[in-house]
């Protein structure tokens, strides 16, 4: 009994592992703008969980799915939403071979689509997000390899004959972990699967300028205004009501997903966006594209942020058993220290025991909530070296 128990605490301690995922980053999407422009983009604790809703949600919608990764109905990151602010995140030049880096914060495997299109009169829908992108080898799907956490760096080409002053780049995700049963089989991967879905606001010129310029939307005709949320992250939940915490997992953890035994629902035929494409790219309805093949992950000089690990920073202890600051940044963040100035070796005036300030440091930036940050934030604030892209105190 007392074995049952404990597999028991420790599958229930896992399970908030399995509900992370992921999120586009280079350009910043929507939902993980705040990661890259913290002043100008607002905070979402749950950035990595744009599916739809949820599978089980999707699938009671007929697969309908809203075109930036909300429910379908609810338009937080369409105008006029919280998250749809209209600020450009990148800037690229048309026909351009560019780098997209997504996040993932627990493989699902399955693969990756690619559209872009001028939003015009906001909001963006899917009509017009015309332009399934390619890669350069003429691929247009991009199937998800590997186990874990991992950056992904997926080479598109640009159309060559889109400029706009605002258009928006959607990444689609249809993961392949669910089991289920469809014309080919049954198994992980068939029948319905969950979705992702990110938008970022993009500028296409013909020369390349700097990232983070406003575009104010124009007027809309849907006025409804979505209830704007706290900043405290929320529990989110998942399709069959159940309540998961919004965890992400450590580096290198892999959950493998078992099976289901409901009955496997019939397949919904709206999940997935219109495929092929006419010669510039342009998408056209009622066909299905053909397989793509793996692209091999490269370095990319557009990333602007890498993850932060959940390493907690090392102290080290003087001779007298005193603790001293850890100057060492986390991972992922080049720090260059203010040069100290030495007291002159002839002034015999006798240092000055230091007290720390009773305040509260924390995180921001790709640290924030990260406890291992936050401590490392405590002690060097104390100590007088407190970087604003790493650390905030009250």
């Amino acid at each position: 009994m007392r074995l049952y128990s404990s597999i028991v605490l420790i599958l229930l301690s896992l399970t908030p592992l399995v509900w992370s995922h992921g999120y586009t980053i280079d350009p910043a999407s929507r939902n993980a703008c705040w990661r890259v422009f913290s002043e100008s983009c607002p905070v979402n604790y749950n950035d990595n969980e744009q599916n739809c809703g949820g599978r089980d949600v999707q699938i009671s919608l007929g697969g309908k799915c809203g075109v930036c990764g909300d429910k379908y109905g609810e338009n937080i990151h369409v105008h006029p939403g919280k998250y749809a602010k209209g600020f450009i995140t990148k800037t690229y030049k048309r026909g351009q071979e560019i780098t997209v880096q997504i996040h993932i914060t627990s493989n699902h495997k399955g693969w990756f689509e690619f559209r872009v299109g001028k939003i015009g009169n906001p909001p963006i829908t899917q009509e017009k997000l015309r332009y399934l992108l390619k890669s350069p080898q003429g691929n247009t799907r991009y199937p998800l390899g590997g186990s874990g956490p991992s950056d992904e760096y997926v080479k598109l080409m640009l159309p060559p004959g889109l400029t706009c002053d605002h258009c928006v780049l959607q990444w689609w995700w249809k993961v392949g972990n669910s089991w289920g049963c469809d014309d080919e089989g049954c198994g992980l991967g068939h029948g319905d699967q969950e979705t992702f879905v990110n938008c970022a606001d993009i500028k296409i010129t013909n020369t390349t300028t700097s990232p983070g310029t406003t575009i104010t939307p124009g007027p809309t005709t849907n006025t409804t205004l979505q209830p704007v949320t706290t900043q405290t992250p929320p529990r989110s939940t998942t399709g069959d009501g159940g309540v998961t915490p919004n965890t992400t997992p450590p580096p290198g953890t892999t959950i493998t997903p078992g099976p289901t035994t409901n009955t496997p629902p019939k397949p919904f035929t709206t999940q997935t966006p219109p495929q092929s494409t006419t010669g510039d790219g342009e998408v056209t309805p009622n066909t299905t594209p053909p397989p793509g093949t793996t692209i091999t992950p490269g370095p990319t000089t557009n990333t602007t942020l890498q993850p932060a690990t959940t390493k907690t920073p090392p102290q080290s202890t003087t001779g007298d058993g005193g603790v001293t600051s850890n100057t060492t940044p986390p991972p992922g963040t080049t720090i260059t220290p203010v040069p100290t100035t030495k007291t002159p070796a002839t002034t015999q005036t006798p240092p000055q025991p230091t007290t720390q300030r009773p305040r509260e440091c924390k995180a921001v930036g790709a640290w924030i909530g990260q406890s291992s940050v936050d401590q490392w934030c405590v002690i060097n604030c104390a100590a007088g070296f407190c970087p604003s892209v790493i650390c905030i105190c009250n």
